[in-house]
Parts: structure tokens; C-alpha cells; sequence
């Protein structure tokens, strides 16, 4: 793995950066890193996509579902996908149209579906190697949660040390918005899930892949 080089940055100490992908890699998450801006994280994109995407049964296209936020379509991920086999779904929560299924029924069918599953996040703690989700009406829970793979991007800017500092950020994020997100999910790599008699099973009850794509955009 290449490390990218922030010790020019006053606002990001190289250490964060450093330590939050040492421990991301620790639970067993994968990390690209795309120091070059938007070129460089959508190229990264790609490459991600194909290293962590299980293939599927033959005929049928890869199918990855995204966040629908303003700062994901600067991306531009349908048009970026598309020539790599990929079918691609928004992910979105509303009301349901026309008394036909429920918006919060065909997210679920959708992202059930999909074999990658990419959005961006709030914040990250470097101590834990831990990054936060916030669920809204563009940034729904079930994106990280159901695809087979997770793939999250991550701003060098976004990591903080420890998951207290996180929280303050959770709390200057509801007086701005008037009351908290539905949902916050804080992830430390792929799902994994342990018996009484302390065997280790990856992907019972989320994503069996969980990868940071660690850039500007």
C-alpha cells in the first residue's frame, strides 16, 4: 500500500491520516488512496470497485448502489461505472408514488440487490480506524448496510482522533440542522460476528468487503 503524503498540511496532521488506515487495515478493511483530486479518486473508484466486488453468477452485470448526495453526483459514478459493467441504482428515500411500493421498500429491494454499496461519510476516528454515517433522505443506512461490498470516501480533513471528537462534530451537526440524523452507524470495517464459543464470521450481518478511498474531490 502507498501511503499519501499530508505532512505539508497544517490542517491535516500526517499522523491521523497514518493511524486511522493502520487500524482500518487492522479489522481487516481495504484503503485506497487518491491524493491526486477528483481525477484521481473517480480512476481509484474504478479500481476499487473491481478489487472488491465478489463476481457475480454469469450474465448477470455487477449492480452498485450510491448515496444520492450533491457531494457524490459531482462524481459523476453512473457515467464513471457504466463501461466497466456496472449497473447502477441512487439510493433515495421519500414517499412512495401512486400507491405502488413504498420508497422505503424499493430502497431496500434495491440495495438487497446490489453488489457494492459506495458513499462518502461525516467523519472518521483515526484511534479506532471507525467512520460515521449519517442516515438522511440522500443518505439512507441500507447503502452501507445490505450490498455485498461497501466501499466509503473518506476527506483527509474528515479524520479526527478519537470517537468523542467525532461526536462533538455529531452534536455541531444537529444544532445546525435542527435535531440529529435518523440513524448513525459507526463502522470499523466488514461485518463481522462471533458465537459463544468466540468462532469469528465475517458478513453474517453486513458487507463481507469494506473498503476507504482516502482523497479530495
Amino acid at each position: 500500500m502507498t501511503r499519501i503524503d499530508t505532512s505539508s498540511r497544517e490542517d491535516v496532521p500526517s499522523g491521523l491520516v497514518r493511524e486511522f488506515v493502520d487500524n482500518w487495515l487492522a479489522l481487516s478493511g481495504d484503503v485506497w488512496l487518491a491524493p491526486g483530486g477528483a481525477d484521481d479518486v473517480r480512476r481509484t473508484i474504478v479500481e476499487a470497485a473491481a478489487a472488491i466486488v465478489q463476481r457475480p453468477e454469469s450474465g448477470r452485470p455487477f449492480r452498485v448502489v450510491a448515496w444520492s448526495t450533491e457531494e457524490l453526483a459531482q462524481l459523476d459514478l453512473r457515467e464513471l461505472l457504466a463501461p466497466h459493467g456496472f449497473e447502477f441504482a441512487i439510493a433515495a428515500d421519500g414517499p412512495g408514488d401512486d400507491g405502488g411500493e413504498s420508497a422505503a421498500m424499493a430502497a431496500k429491494r434495491t440495495a438487497a440487490a446490489a453488489d457494492l454499496g459506495i458513499t462518502s461519510c461525516a467523519w472518521a476516528a483515526a484511534e479506532t480506524g471507525t467512520i460515521a454515517l449519517y442516515a438522511t433522505p440522500t443518505s439512507g443506512r441500507l447503502t452501507s448496510l445490505l450490498p455485498t461490498a461497501h466501499v466509503a470516501l473518506v476527506r483527509p480533513s474528515q479524520i479526527v482522533r478519537t470517537i468523542p471528537e467525532g461526536l462533538a462534530l455529531l452534536a455541531d451537526y444537529a444544532a445546525r440542522q435542527g435535531g440529529f440524523p435518523s440513524t448513525v452507524n459507526l463502522v470499523s470495517g466488514p461485518s463481522r460476528t462471533g458465537d459463544i464459543e468466540g468462532d469469528l464470521a465475517v458478513g453474517a450481518h453486513g458487507p463481507v468487503r469494506a473498503g476507504v478511498i482516502i482523497g479530495d474531490w
